[in-house]
């Protein structure tokens, strides 16, 4: 009993202590139950109410995280393409104020942290003066970038005053998500009433600049950086005096930052990491932790090229024997790492030796790995920059404190066959080293052209465009990069593109019967065709409107059935004409139909178009999971040629999607796959890129596609600071007159190249089969086609989903396959 009153004592204390302090707080904070204006209106469906007029100052926090945006105390916004969020909170009166706070959440579900929250004062609700962006002012480490929490943007370091506070937070996400719970003002001393604002006032419009958003960019990656190094000197193995030496200059590094207006020009800005001399001074101090830990200068240690890399590696385990193991004429790769434990920068410089064709032979070309920060504040090492030779050797710099990873990509032709035993030369000022590096070339040549249809939805032809980073000064690089990473089917469009790459009629060609009396001009679709002489296939957006109308004829009539006929009759003649196959041109109706009237409208354009020709394929890609209850879909699925899900909902489907999709297989349909993952590059190259393939040879798909080459970021994908509204989609990093590969878009190309060897392998066993052959071999071929794409699919899903290690799985079915077609070979010679 006397428990229980001490529990009912401490409990009712405690609430009036906590009644106490909540008083206290709302006693400072002047914007409790203020008014505020909202642009745009909240809009996102899940917290959305009535209630988003008071709720952010109302001092209601939303409770726990799990559902922080489907709370009603929470105010949320999506919007895409951006409208930038602007709550403006009247205080009353001319108030001094030395703090603000703002509540949120983030860190899941494409919810990402704040960039910035530009904070603005105004007197009279007109002309504001920018103060300060609270992300920068924050005392305490910002949240980390992918961890799921809220989180309170709060600071009492302000000076200033204002009736008026605006606030403007920018959150770069791929659905541009902004949420808050509350916002706090603190009152600070009445002498703030007399300062004057500083700089010139500003409109929300002018303050959003693409140089803002940079500095704001560069700044949180240097703090995120800052807290990372920090947590690692505390736990060093650093003797104490230098310890505390090290956080000291921690410290004098936070105040620089604070005071950092890094970069002065954002247009030429590439997020790079290390940004600038400030960068580096944070990444010496890890140096000396490595130091610390007993690790040279410069240590050489390996890595599966796929694991990803991170900012503060440590070299791990002995280095091992760099082994490529592949045919004649394809690609592979393998890398090694370079980790600088001194406070200077090394030049490290070293030369391939013992290969076919001499030092540095011309079929391996050598990058380097950059790290690359991204809107979302997760550096990314993926993109390959190459190096170039100077004097017989390739030279890089490993800046102090980081790891420098070399990528080496290997594309030998007209060499013979054998196991090649060479090394690769390594000297410093420190190190003096030789790794050896066996090239294992197979006698099989991998073919030009891959038994496989890949592509990227590129749009080349629409360029240039406000959506696509593809200009006409890296066009012509971006058609040679598809080239060689084997992408044959390029994309054409008629919507973003003014010039209209299909051949559509104009009103004056068809007369009132729907009578085509005058054939279209296919200037432009002759221009396209010519900058891919190799494609496969040729596919072409419509993007019609379901309720559209073909040149005034309505749709479903006889008019228009005529039409349509004629001019698809037309264009399959135009198409023979210039040297292309039936069939070879595709026309994509409408994007990702799902629904009864989407369906509807492309089976009236399909059934009018196959009535006039054959030889113009239809290419549907469906996204419902239960395509089969939808009226009207099966019967358009029986006009179309190509039929393309998107990989996951094909398997969220279940079996029974399955089954529908392979009885449409049955029908003489081509199944494809596709994948249209948002930033791509935070994704597991192997899982998400390399794997593709191995799930279309598992369900006997064709053809493999992800959205979208062209879909770069603004101004470029070296720099998605200012980002607002392009999304990121990428494998490649484009610059308004550049291209440059990275390990996703290699992966993506190995993908293509292990579906070859799979394709080869079957193609032997089928003719070996036919010619009556009875071996062990031959069963073992047999089982491995039955069982390994279901086992790399198997762990490639476990592997993306748990992080794992390991990423040598593929590489090692690979291999089985080369070695199965070998001995096969030799036993089918014999």
């Amino acid at each position: 009993m006397k428990g229980k009153i001490t529990k009912i004592i401490c409990g009712i204390l405690g609430i009036l202590i906590s009644t106490v302090a909540f008083a206290q707080e709302n006693k400072n904070n002047i914007a409790f139950q203020k008014p505020y204006s909202l642009s745009p209106s909240p809009n996102y469906p899940h917290c959305t109410d009535t209630g988003d007029k008071t709720q952010l100052t109302d001092g209601v926090y939303s409770a726990g995280v799990g559902s922080f945006w489907t709370q009603k105390t929470t105010v949320g916004w999506t919007s895409r393409p951006r409208k930038q969020v602007i709550i403006t909170i009247d205080l009353g009166r001319v108030e001094p104020i030395k703090g603000i706070s703002f509540s949120t959440a983030a860190g899941i579900a494409g919810v990402n942290w704040p960039l910035a929250i530009y904070i603005l004062a105004s007197e009279d609700g007109k002309t504001f003066f920018l103060v300060e962006d609270l992300t920068q002012l924050v005392e305490c480490s910002l949240p980390k970038p992918g961890v799921h929490q809220t989180f309170r943007y709060k600071t009492d370091k302000l000076e200033t005053k204002g009736r008026y506070i605006r606030l403007l937070p920018f959150c770069p996400s791929s659905d541009n998500y902004v949420f808050c719970d509350e916002i706090e003002v603190y009152r600070g001393d009445a002498s703030f009433l007399n300062l004057p604002y500083s700089g010139e006032p500003v409109t929300a419009a002018g303050l959003l600049s693409k140089r803002q958003f940079t500095q704001s960019g560069c700044r949180r990656r240097f703090r995120l950086d800052l807290k990372e190094v920090k947590s690692l000197i505390k736990t060093s193995k650093l003797h104490s005096q230098n310890k505390k030496k090290a956080l000291q200059e921690t410290e004098s590094i936070a105040k620089q930052i604070k005071e950092s207006d890094y970069p002065n020009q954002w247009e030429e800005f590439k997020a790079i990491v290390p940004y600038n001399h400030l960068h580096r001074r944070i990444f010496k101090l890890h140096a000396k932790i490595l130091s610390a830990q007993g690790f040279p200068s410069l240590s050489l240690w390996h890595k599966h090229r796929y694991v990803p890399l991170t900012l503060f590696e440590e070299p791990m385990g002995s280095f091992p024997n760099l082994k490529v193991t592949m045919m004649q004429n394809e690609y592979r790769a393998e890398v090694f790492n370079l980790t600088n434990a001194s406070e200077e920068d090394i030049k490290a410089r070293f030369q391939i030796r013992g290969l076919p064709k001499g030092i540095n032979p011309d079929y391996v070309r050598v990058y380097q790995v950059e790290y690359v920060d991204t809107r979302e504040g997760i550096v990314v090492a993926s993109a390959l920059t190459e190096i170039e030779k100077e004097a017989n050797f390739y030279i890089t710099a490993v800046p102090s404190g980081m790891t420098k990873q070399i990528w080496l990509s290997f594309h030998p032709k007209k060499v013979s066959p054998g196991d090649y035993h060479g090394s690769i030369l390594i000297k410093c000022e420190t190190l003096t080293k030789e790794i050896p590096l066996q090239l294992s070339l197979a006698p099989i040549s991998f073919p030009e052209k891959p038994d496989f249809c890949f592509g990227m939805f590129d749009y080349v032809d629409a360029c240039p465009s406000s959506f696509l980073g593809i200009t006409p000064q890296n066009r012509e690089a971006a058609i040679k990069d598809m080239n060689t990473h084997f992408v044959n089917v390029p994309w054409g469009n008629s919507w973003w593109n003014k010039s209209k790459t299909i051949p559509w009629p104009k009103q004056e060609d068809i007369d009132a019967e729907g009578n085509l009396i005058q054939a279209p001009d296919f200037s432009k679709f002759d221009e396209w065709v010519k900058m891919w002489p190799d494609a496969h296939y040729y596919i072409l957006l419509a993007c019609i409107c379901p309720t559209s109308s073909f040149v005034g004829k309505e749709r479903g009539s006889q008019i228009f059935n005529k039409a349509v006929s004629q001019w698809a009759a037309a264009w399959a003649k135009h198409n023979r004409e210039i040297g292309l196959k039936p069939g070879q041109v595709g026309i994509h109706l409408i994007d990702e139909p799902n629904t009864e009237i989407a369906f509807k409208a492309i089976l009236d354009w399909a059934r009018a178009i196959k009535n006039g020709t054959s030889e113009i394929s239809i290419f549907i890609d469906p996204t419902g999971t239960q395509v089969w209850d939808i009226n009207f879909a099966k019967e358009t699925l029986d006009y179309c040629d190509i039929i393309c899900p998107l990989l996951s909902t094909y398997y969220k489907g279940g079996q029974r999607l399955e089954d529908f999709y392979d009885k449409l297989q049955q029908k003489g349909k081509t199944l494809w796959f596709y994948s249209c993952s948002l930033s791509p590059l935070h994704l597991d190259p192997t899982g998400y890129y390399r794997a593709q393939p191995w799930h279309c040879f598992l369900h006997n798909a064709v053809g493999s596609m992800f959205w979208a080459y062209g879909a770069s970021g603004d101004p470029s994908s070296w720099n998605e600071y200012p980002d607002m509204g392009k999304i990121s989609c990428t494998p490649v990093y484009i610059a308004p007159d550049s291209i440059t590969i990275s390990k996703h878009w290699e992966a993506a190309r190995e993908g293509i190249e292990d579906y070859q060897y799979l394709k080869m392998l079957k193609d032997k066993v089928t003719e070996m089969k036919k010619q009556g052959q009875k071996n062990p071999l031959l069963t073992k071929a047999s089982h491995f086609l039955e069982t390994l794409p279901q086992e790399v699919v198997d762990k490639a899903e476990e592997n993306t989903r748990l992080e794992k290690e390991d990423r040598s799985f593929i590489d090692q079915a690979r291999i089985k396959i080369l070695r199965l077609l070998i001995e096969l070979n030799r036993n089918n010679r014999s």
